[in-house]
Formats: C-alpha cells, sequence, structure tokens
C-alpha cells in the first residue's frame, strides 16, 4: 500500500530566497520587460509619484520632451508600485537592462521596500530622477503637465499612453494616486 508524507516547511517568507527586489512606479508597474521570480504590490515610505521629469528617450523627442513619473522627498508620504524580486543569476543582467531604460536620468538607490502580503520591509532599489539631472523638468500645474503630455510622443510612443496605462495599473492593485488621476482626468477633457 503506497503512502505519503507530507512536511510541512512553514510559510515562505519574502526574504527566504535570494536575489535584489526592485520597486516600480512608472512603467516598470505594467512593463517590466524583465525575468523576474515574484511580483507584487508594494509601497515605500517618504516619497510622492510626481509627473516632473522630462523624457526625451521614450515618451518625447530632444526639443520637445513629455513627461514622465520620478519621486519627490515628502514627509509621511506613501508611494504604491510593484516590486519585482529577481533571481541572483539574472541579476546583473536585469539591472544592465534597466539602467539602459532609465538612462534619462534616473539613478538607481536603496530603499525599503514594503510588500503588500508581509509585514516586514525588504531591500530593494528604485530608478529616481533627481532635480540635478538634465531632464528634469519640475513642478508644474496639472493642467500644463497634462497639456504637454498632449502634444508629446516619443520612440516608446504618445505620452498620454503612459499616463493612461499608469493609471490603469494603480486602479488595478486598489492604489488611489490624486496625481496621476488627476492629469489623467485633465487629458480627457483635453482629448
Amino acid at each position: 500500500m503506497p503512502f505519503m508524507v507530507i512536511i510541512w516547511l512553514g510559510p515562505l517568507l519574502f526574504n527566504d530566497m535570494k536575489g535584489p527586489w526592485i520597486f516600480g512606479y512608472g512603467s516598470l508597474v505594467w512593463q517590466p520587460n524583465f525575468r523576474f521570480v515574484r511580483k507584487t504590490p508594494a509601497y515605500i515610505k517618504g516619497w510622492g509619484r510626481r509627473f516632473w521629469q522630462g523624457s526625451t528617450d521614450h515618451r518625447g523627442i530632444p526639443g520637445s520632451p513629455g513627461r514622465v513619473v520620478t519621486l519627490i522627498n515628502q514627509v509621511g508620504g506613501i508611494c504604491w508600485g510593484i516590486a519585482y524580486q529577481i533571481a541572483e543569476a539574472d541579476s546583473k543582467f536585469v539591472i544592465s537592462k534597466l539602467n539602459v531604460r532609465e538612462k534619462g536620468g534616473y539613478q538607481l538607490l536603496h530603499t525599503q521596500i514594503y510588500p503588500k502580503e508581509v509585514n516586514e520591509p525588504v531591500k530593494g532599489k528604485v530608478y529616481i530622477a533627481m532635480p540635478e539631472n538634465p531632464n528634469y523638468l519640475g513642478e508644474a500645474t496639472t493642467e500644463n503637465i497634462a497639456a504637454q503630455i498632449v502634444m508629446s510622443k516619443g520612440p516608446s510612443g504618445p505620452n498620454v499612453e503612459y499616463v493612461f496605462k499608469l493609471a490603469e495599473a494603480l486602479r488595478k492593485i486598489g492604489v488611489h494616486d490624486a496625481h496621476t488621476f488627476e492629469i489623467e482626468k485633465i487629458i480627457l477633457k483635453l482629448r
């Protein structure tokens, strides 16, 4: 008579697997374009998402930049997105690929990521465009940001597509982002 042995190993914690974590809050939310071991809704603390970064390589062109998101320091802020864990064996390749993708002014920083399903943060990395980078556009009214986005198009497609896909992806994970949704609303009125 065959028999079966069941061994309970306990819950698999997010820190149990080796491999770096990447936090995405812009196009990485809906289009990572790299291999990952896990993905989960997550947030980081102390930051807010804003359409303050110029894009001359994806959603605009030199002389007519589009606008994409970056993070700004925000006391008490929480920015939701998606956290991806990369296999250790893939990490150098994925980071080099992301360095090319984010070359338009972003730098890779260390951060604590708070996955939705876990009570403890994981160590991770995030790409942020700091104000010192040459493509940084900075603060503007949501009306001016939306007007610029409506007029912009680059090698990765129309800038409005970026806004719509980001807003849709945030809704799918149950996140309300007032800045993104306000810009989306104005764009829909302008079109």
